[in-house]
């Protein structure tokens, strides 16, 4: 994965199912713009117990804030860890455990995703 995108934050522990819709909402809840989302639920083909995002913040000064007011909040039972991000943070995909069955709505929600996106 490249960092091209140049994310803030580094945000894990996060629901298998989580949509961009829901982190946006998340941000938005928080008066904090995020202009890119990356969810990561997966690494070669093999499901994660829980999902990733790399996010880019509309304005980078927020990232100090966002840490505060959002990490270990509770999002479906899973407490999520917001963190800035840095350049080694795609090692926790490597470190990621891979026991976990597939969730039942992933294929659905990520379909919707790109449907919505396309229009």
């Amino acid at each position: 994965m490249g960092v091209s995108y140049n994310p803030n934050l580094f945000l894990a522990g996060l629901p298998i199912g989580v949509t961009r819709a829901e982190l946006l909402t998340m941000f938005e809840h928080a008066n904090i713009e995020a202009s890119f989302i990356n969810i990561v639920r997966n690494k070669s083909g093999v499901q994660m117990r829980r999902a990733i995002a790399f996010v880019r913040l509309t304005h980078p000064h927020d990232t100090d804030l966002a840490i505060k007011l959002l990490n270990r909040v509770k999002m479906a039972d899973h407490e999520i860890s917001v963190k800035r991000f840095v350049e080694n943070s795609q090692r926790y995909l490597a470190r990621a455990a891979f026991h976990s069955v597939p969730h039942p709505t992933w294929n659905v929600t990520e379909a919707a995703q790109r449907e919505a996106g396309a229009q």
